[in-house]
């Protein structure tokens, strides 16, 4: 895989974008190593840019993922995988499922029946 020399940049930043920012995918492509499509990446701006723009674009379709799922109760397995991609990839995303509350318990009932009057 020693061909990364003869790898334009434009070629690159092509396969960066159809890898979807999947780093190996790119390279498998390229017939490059992942190191070489990191390279190119931390080097030239376009590719940074690609590499951005991708993972932007899965980040944006996991997103959209997690909401359909809670909406339309669609299968786990495409919840958990959108999941994953977004712990790994989004800084905002932050998953709260092992998060517990602090409040004292009389201040958390006290906002549940809060909650419960705004219904009303």
């Amino acid at each position: 895989m020693g061909n990364h020399e003869k790898i334009k940049v434009p070629d690159m930043c092509a396969a960066i974008l159809e890898g979807r920012g999947i780093k190996a995918a790119a390279a498998r492509m390229l017939g490059v190593s992942w190191e070489t499509v990191d390279n190119y990446i931390k080097r030239h701006p376009t590719c940074k840019a690609a590499y951005d723009q991708a993972v932007h674009e899965v980040t944006d379709i996991a997103k959209g993922n997690v909401v359909g799922t809670i909406i339309a109760g669609a299968p786990e397995d495409k919840l958990t995988t959108s999941k994953w991609w977004l712990k790994a990839k989004d800084p905002d995303f932050k998953d709260k499922s092992s998060v517990e509350h602090t409040l004292e318990p009389a201040t958390f009932a006290q906002l549940v029946a809060l909650a419960r009057d705004d219904k009303d």
